[in-house]
């Protein structure tokens, strides 16, 4: 576990198979890093990592490129605003309800228009 993405990126580029979690993801995405995030989002599968963002807007604090290479999201109670959206984007018309769940409720939402609905416990 690391703050510096620049030692971030070397265990990353290093390893093959790695589970990694980046919270507040939205960081990654600025400034310096932006270009170098992106790389890893649309490479590392390449070296079989699976990598797990964690945000609390995604619509607005993950890039399009992050939420398109995902392959599954799991979407709690959201804005409206940012529950239509997401719905557009990924071609989901349930997603819209998203504002309306109640807590601890989720979508999963997958390849092919894959979307359930789910409850995590406290």
């Amino acid at each position: 576990m690391t703050s510096s993405f620049d030692e971030f990126e070397k265990v990353f580029w290093a390893n093959h198979g790695l589970a990694v979690v980046v919270d507040e993801a939205m960081n990654i995405f600025d400034g310096e890093t932006a270009l170098r995030a992106k790389r890893m989002l649309t490479e590392g599968r390449h070296q079989a990592h699976v990598v797990h963002l964690v945000a609390q807007r995604a619509v607005d604090q993950l890039n399009a490129t992050a939420r398109q290479q995902a392959d599954t999201a799991f979407i709690f109670r959201i804005a409206e605003a940012d529950a239509k959206s997401l719905a557009g984007q990924f071609g989901i018309p349930a997603l819209a309800q998203a504002h309306l769940l109640p807590q601890y409720h989720y979508f999963a939402v997958g390849p092919c228009g894959y979307c359930k609905l789910g409850e995590t416990t406290p």
